[in-house]
C-alpha cells in the first residue's frame, strides 16, 4: 500500500453455489459442467453472512493502490554512528 489515505474500491463477485442436504453433499457427486460440489445444508438453512464474507475477501484487491499515488523509498541518514557499532563497543567493553 502507497498511501495510508482511504480509498474505495468495488468489488464485483459473481456467486453461484448449489446447496444440499450434508448426505448428498458428502457424496462426492459435481454437478454438470462443473468441477465445483455442492455446498451442504447447515440444519436446513444457508448462512448468507458467510457466503457474503467469503465472497467479499476473494474479491478484495490485496494491494490497493490509490491512482496518482507513487511510492518514495524512505531516505537514510548515512551521518551519524550506527547503532550496531554502539553495540560492539559495549560489547568489547563488558568482556
Amino acid at each position: 500500500v502507497v498511501t495510508l489515505e482511504a480509498i474505495e474500491n468495488e468489488v464485483r463477485e459473481r456467486v453461484d453455489l448449489i446447496f444440499e442436504p450434508p448426505a448428498e453433499a458428502e457424496s462426492g457427486r459435481r454437478r454438470k459442467g462443473s468441477d465445483e460440489l455442492p455446498e451442504p445444508l447447515q440444519n436446513g438453512v444457508i448462512d448468507l453472512g458467510t457466503i457474503a464474507i467469503e465472497f467479499l475477501v476473494l474479491g478484495l484487491d490485496p494491494y490497493p493502490r490509490k491512482p496518482g499515488v507513487e511510492f518514495r523509498a524512505p531516505t537514510v541518514d548515512k551521518s551519524g554512528e550506527s547503532p550496531f557499532v554502539a553495540l560492539e563497543k559495549l560489547k568489547k567493553s563488558s568482556g
